[in-house]
């Protein structure tokens, strides 16, 4: 994984990121308030960024990309979502209340269509993990194995729907990020990862899958 902390040096930025937090994550949740949608953007460079979401997408990867943290790749589309995991039940995102969970299993980020019609493993080319708000939380760290998903899935079958993630003994090592105000992570998503229990507080994060081949989302299948 590569951190980088501060990431967002405009303050100005920061501030309109912070004043729009609902409408960052108000249409991304579906109709029942609870599971958050995945969206797919072809890029800026096809089509102009027609959301809030949109727009941070390409300040991240110009950005990303002019630091030299990643190379000039055939980048044919971004997959992205939020997550709000929560010792609350609902959190308030505007006029709506959606429901949270505290915790996230084990998982790869993969073409889940594909998957499920194939059962052919296609990864994006790396994701991107950012938390553009303050992060009031205990627990709910990242944590990344040293496992691929086509490799070793077996060894990480009987932890993958733990019930009180990050309290169980697992036998391979870790690597643990915190969520942080302005953190940027970018990871191999083929790795299996997962977020802890939240202990206290709530923690707002921001995910962006880039692949290199157009994929089909379909909302209704389980991530």
């Amino acid at each position: 994984m590569i951190v980088v902390d501060d990431f967002i040096k405009d303050k100005k930025y920061l501030k309109e990121l912070t004043l729009k937090k609902d409408e960052f994550f108000k249409d991304l949740y579906d109709s029942d308030n609870y599971a958050h949608d995945v969206n797919w953007w072809k890029g800026w460079w096809v089509d102009k960024p027609k959301n809030i979401n949109q727009e941070l997408i390409k300040y991240i990867v110009s950005d990303l990309y002019l630091k030299g943290l990643i190379d000039s790749l055939n980048i044919k589309g971004f997959e992205y979502w939020t997550h709000i995991h929560s010792t609350k039940e609902l959190v308030d995102i505007g006029k709506r209340a959606v429901s949270t969970t505290r915790h996230l299993g084990w998982h790869t980020n993969k073409d889940e269509l594909l998957h499920y019609e194939t059962g052919e493993f296609k990864h994006p080319i790396f994701s991107i993990i950012f938390w553009p708000f303050e992060q009031d939380v205990d627990g709910g760290y990242l944590e990344m194995s040293p496992i691929r998903q086509e490799e070793e899935e077996i060894q990480i079958l009987g932890y993958r729907h733990c019930t009180d993630c990050g309290k169980e003994k697992i036998p391979f090592d870790v690597e643990r990020i915190k969520p942080k105000y302005n953190r940027l992570v970018i990871q191999d998503p083929s790795y299996w990862h997962r977020v802890t229990h939240v202990e206290n507080g709530t923690r707002w994060t921001f995910v962006i899958d880039v692949w290199d081949t157009e994929i089909v989302i379909n909302n209704k299948m389980e991530r």
